[in-house]
């Protein structure tokens, strides 16, 4: 009978343990150093050390993190549970970037504002314009010397929602323009 009840505990305890771990997963995205582990486990990077955070963008949903690992640049993302952890969402990078920098357009909160981001290694670009629809929206200096990340929000129309041309330029220190990026 003791046997008995030392095995029905055992049982109860294990299967206690089983749903304790599945409903506790690992967190990703609520601190640098979990997020520098998530990127470092990707398949998309060759060179998995020297990770460094350039920044976090947090919006009222998502987190989106811009890093580099010296061979390029890219994003992480994440979005926000009711409990405020982050879930994993993807990711993408790019080695060798053209001219320094990436763009990327990223749906956040709601379809109607997304987010305009780029990545600078800062090596050329001093300043990026957005256009969307061939109207200048802002424009943005970008710091030369250091790796930074830029992000721009803005409400589109319901028509601007469904399609939209969007195009970033890009002028060096001096102000002369370098190339066009279109995303």
């Amino acid at each position: 009978m003791k046997r008995k009840r030392i095995a029905v505990a055992a049982i109860g305890l294990m299967v206690i343990l089983g749903f304790g771990l599945l409903w506790n997963k690992p967190v990703y995205g609520n601190d640098e150093a979990s997020i520098k582990k998530l990127i470092a486990e990707s398949d998309l990077l060759q060179v998995k050390t020297n990770i460094e955070i350039i920044d976090i963008v947090d919006t009222e949903t998502n987190r989106i993190v811009g890093f580099t690992n010296g061979e390029g640049q890219g994003i992480i993302r994440f979005e926000k549970d009711s409990k405020g952890n982050y879930t994993y969402l993807g990711m993408n990078f790019e080695s060798g970037a053209s001219n320094g920098i990436t763009t990327y357009t990223v749906p956040v909160d709601n379809s109607r504002t997304p987010l305009f981001l780029f990545v600078s290694d800062g090596s050329t670009v001093g300043t990026i314009e957005l256009f969307i629809n061939n109207q200048l929206r802002e424009e943005k200096s970008v710091p030369l010397g250091t790796f930074s990340m830029g992000a721009f929000q803005e409400r589109l129309s319901e028509a601007e929602a469904k399609a939209f041309s969007l195009e970033f330029k890009l002028y060096n220190k001096e102000g002369k323009e370098i190339t066009e990026i279109e995303s």
